[in-house]
Parts: C-alpha cells; sequence; structure tokens
C-alpha cells in the first residue's frame, strides 16, 4: 500500500494494490454472510405492500422476484439434496432453449417456482432457513469447496468455495443495493461490512485489469463510507484517476449500468489521462461476477 501519492494535482492517501487486497477466509465469511442476511432481513420486512412490485435494475424481476431469488439461495445450501434440485436438467431445458445460460436458467426457474407465494410466505422461507443455510455452507468439505466449475462471467479458475463463501453474500448485498434503489431509499453503507465487500470486488476487477489493460493502471477513487482509494492494471504508477461512488461501481461491475451512462450523467469522473480512464470504465463493465 502507497501512504502518499500524486495524481496530478490531486494527492491521495493509503491508495491499495488491489491484487494485495486480502482474500476472504471461510471465517471471516460466514460472519460475513450472517451480517448481511441480518441486513437483508431486516430491509424486506420493512417493506411496504405496493412496494414489492417495483421494478428492479433486473430487468426480468420485480422486489417480489429478487426476494424469491434470494429464498433459492438460501434454500439451496440447506441440504445437498436442496443443491442437486435447483440443477435439475430437465426443469431448465425449456429456459436453456429460450436462450439463457445455466445460471439464469437455474436463477429462475427457482422465482417461477416461487411466483405464487405471497410476500409474506416468501418472508418467512427466508426467516425459517436462516439458519439451516447458514450451517449448510459452513458445513461444505474441503474437497468440495475446492473443485472448479466454469462460472459465467469469469475468466480465471474459481472454486466452488469462491461462490459459497464470497458470491452468495455479494450476490445478496448487490440485490439489498436493487432493492433500495426501486423504493427510493438511500442504501446504508459503513465500512466494516460493506467496505469489505466491496474491497473484494475490486480485487476481483484488479485481477482481470493485470492484463485487460495491457501494462497500464488507474486509480479508483470510491468515494463514501464504504470506500477508498485502489490502484487496478500493472504498472506501479496510475495514468488517470476515475472517481466515482461505491454504488455506481457496483452498478458498473455488475452490469446493471453502462460506461456511457455513467459518464453522460456525471456520475464519475475522470482526471490525467481521460482517453484511458474512458476505456478503463468500459472495460469495468459487466466484468465482476455477483
Amino acid at each position: 500500500m502507497n501512504q502518499v501519492q500524486t495524481v496530478g494535482q490531486r494527492i491521495t492517501t493509503s491508495i491499495q494494490d488491489g491484487t494485495l487486497i486480502p482474500p476472504l477466509t471461510h471465517q471471516e465469511a460466514m460472519t460475513m454472510a450472517v451480517e448481511e442476511l441480518k441486513r437483508f432481513q431486516a430491509l424486506i420486512e420493512s417493506l411496504a405492500d405496493e412496494d414489492w412490485d417495483q421494478q428492479t435494475a433486473c430487468s426480468l424481476w420485480t422486489i417480489k422476484d429478487v426476494v424469491a431469488h434470494q429464498a433459492a439461495h438460501l434454500f439451496s445450501v440447506t441440504s445437498f439434496g436442496a443443491f442437486m434440485s435447483q440443477a435439475n436438467p430437465i426443469v431448465m431445458r425449456s429456459y436453456l432453449k429460450n436462450g439463457m445460460n445455466m445460471l439464469d436458467a437455474m436463477n429462475q426457474v427457482q422465482v417461477d417456482l416461487r411466483r405464487q407465494y405471497t410476500t409474506g410466505q416468501l418472508i418467512a422461507e427466508i426467516r425459517d432457513t436462516a439458519q439451516r443455510s447458514l450451517q449448510g455452507r459452513d458445513r461444505i468439505p474441503a474437497f468440495v469447496r475446492s473443485l472448479v466449475l466454469p462460472l459465467p462471467g469469469l475468466d480465471q479458475p474459481r472454486s466452488l468455495g469462491y461462490l459459497f463463501d464470497l458470491i452468495y453474500t455479494r450476490d445478496m448485498w448487490m440485490h439489498r443495493i436493487d432493492i433500495c434503489h426501486a423504493v427510493g431509499r438511500k442504501m446504508p453503507l459503513d465500512a466494516a461490512h460493506d467496505g469489505r465487500i466491496v474491497s473484494l470486488v475490486v480485487k476481483d476487477l484488479a485481477e482481470k485489469s493485470k492484463h485487460g489493460l495491457h501494462g497500464r493502471a488507474a486509480l479508483l477513487e470510491l468515494t463514501g463510507a464504504a470506500g477508498g482509494s485502489y490502484r487496478i492494471g500493472e504498472n506501479s504508477t496510475p495514468q488517470t484517476t476515475i472517481e466515482m461512488d461505491v454504488l455506481t461501481f457496483a452498478a458498473l461491475t455488475s452490469g446493471r449500468e453502462k460506461a456511457a451512462t455513467i459518464l453522460s450523467g456525471s456520475r464519475a469522473a475522470i482526471s490525467g489521462d481521460t482517453t484511458f480512464g474512458k476505456t478503463v470504465l468500459d472495460f469495468s463493465e459487466n466484468r465482476v461476477l455477483y
């Protein structure tokens, strides 16, 4: 980590190399999962009846569909049978024929299976399976966690442990953002929980940037309580600085918003080499698995 670095006329402190962000341990992952689940439950239990039909940034899903998706995720790790039942190729066949990839098909099947649930039933399913789900994730054997699968959107090998420890929680966090945005609420953010989740998104982006930015580097100034200053790319000296808030960064890297839209809306500021800065923004679009 560099304590002080000058970029143009701007001085930034505590710049961290994104690739050197400490990886998530299983013990930390379980603590993070408990906290995110608590926050997600509190949010959905506070929704008004009319909120559930609001459209989210996920084009096929309302808030009710997003909650159904999370209920399915929790249920999937309550037992091995529950996990395997969500990957039934017979059930997914029609979804795959309609052009969905395997992951999208699995998710949409589970949402559709809960189509007739009331909002109260969805809340109850999450409440009733929460503890069993957390215990199930914690009990997954090491040899299973080490298995590497081809996950959509990733160009580095990733394990099932990565999926269960990191992606399940990151996905719930991102959908909490989706729900807050859909109902016009400000997403509460803090450095300890949300900031750690954001840093792990940066870490994934930085790993891809080692080759994707072709030897150049950028400084990401992510503003807000959950933000920080991060260098991505191979060069030790960033050629451009990009400033945006954490929620914009999440929307960009998850593919919910386009780099061009963010720039045109003045939600990201580029200094230094502005042409390269735009290249970095384009590169970051839909680059990280959520």
